[in-house]
């Protein structure tokens, strides 16, 4: 049992490393051309990390246009859920709003 746990918490801390949990801190630019429509991606196979979260694809403007940025896993945070982003459009144009864990 005790070599299990060790097991087990070395599979954690290697899932950790592996998959860092991240904040998109991004700056808010705005654009006046619209991102085109989302990809339907198939999710990647879910790596041996227990409770990794697909953070989804998007379109993300690089200065003069839009371009795709895949997919990922990320390390699962406790007591948090995923919030992937989306683009948003108001009078000033369309920006993006960050993904962000949400507290359960």
């Amino acid at each position: 049992m005790k070599s299990f746990k060790m097991n087990l918490a070395s599979a954690a801390l290697v899932c950790a490393m592996a998959l860092p949990n991240f904040s998109e801190a991004g700056v808010h630019v705005r654009v006046r051309i619209a991102p085109p429509a989302s990809r339907v991606v198939i999710a990647k196979p879910r790596p041996h990390c227990v409770g990794a979260v697909w953070v989804a694809g998007r379109w993300n403007w690089n200065g003069k246009k839009h371009v795709w940025i895949d997919g990922r896993y990320v390390g699962p945070r406790p007591g948090f859920v995923w919030v992937d982003g989306h683009w948003a459009h108001d009078r000033h144009g369309w920006h993006y709003v960050d993904g962000h864990w949400k507290r359960i």
